[in-house]
């Protein structure tokens, strides 16, 4: 039980961990406007991962996964909003963190964010089916394996923003901050475009 525990914990690190949508996304909230202003984002992005992880446990990451019209039509709401979210941090004013004048992410932000997600979807189903703690009965096994891995994003995603909030004070430098901004927006539809592509495949 404990090796699986231990995989488990491991695989999810990994996935959700990892620099995609989500991560990208807090810690360039993070540097913009500071972890503290960036904690609604983080809340709602949360909330977002624990909807995702009960539709995948019922079988709705997988069904994304199949294509057709419902993933298509995630995958473009995917896009426009992360996009908008992008938006919104590349052209914040370079001011610190605790100057900042611009409207910091929100929870709804957050939580759209993640459930138009492609690589929420994919990554519980994986755990899911790959990564499911040896338990017998059916449910528990999925309730059980969900609250770890949701424990586990928690952690992680907690991490991208207060590293995001630990490189704030670059962001507040009028040239240097700009660049950085446009960066990590450039990288978060980046991630965003490889999941989708990885989930349509």
């Amino acid at each position: 039980m404990l090796e699986d525990l231990l995989l488990l914990i491991t695989a999810t690190a990994v996935m959700l961990g990892s620099p995609g949508p989500a991560p990208l996304s807090l810690a360039a909230s993070g540097a913009a406007f500071g972890a503290r202003r960036s904690a609604p984002f983080l809340a709602g992005i949360l909330t977002g991962l624990l909807l995702v992880a009960a539709l995948a446990a019922v079988g709705v990451g997988p069904l994304i996964a199949q294509g057709g019209l419902l993933t298509r039509l995630l995958f473009g709401v995917s896009l426009l909003y992360f996009g908008y979210v992008a938006w919104k941090i590349a052209f914040q004013p370079a001011l610190a963190p605790s100057e900042a004048r611009g409207k910091a992410p929100t929870l709804a932000d957050g939580f759209v964010l993640n459930i138009t997600n492609p690589k929420a979807y994919a990554a519980f189903a994986a755990l899911y089916a790959g990564f499911s703690l040896p338990i017998d009965n059916a449910p528990l096994r999925l309730s059980a394996t969900g609250a770890v891995s949701f424990f586990i994003a928690v952690l992680v995603d907690s991490f991208w923003l207060l590293a995001g909030g630990a490189a704030a004070p670059l962001f507040g430098k009028p040239k240097t901050g700009r660049v950085l901004r446009i960066c990590l927006a450039v990288l978060m539809l980046g991630a965003v475009a490889i999941s989708i592509a990885a989930a349509m495949r």
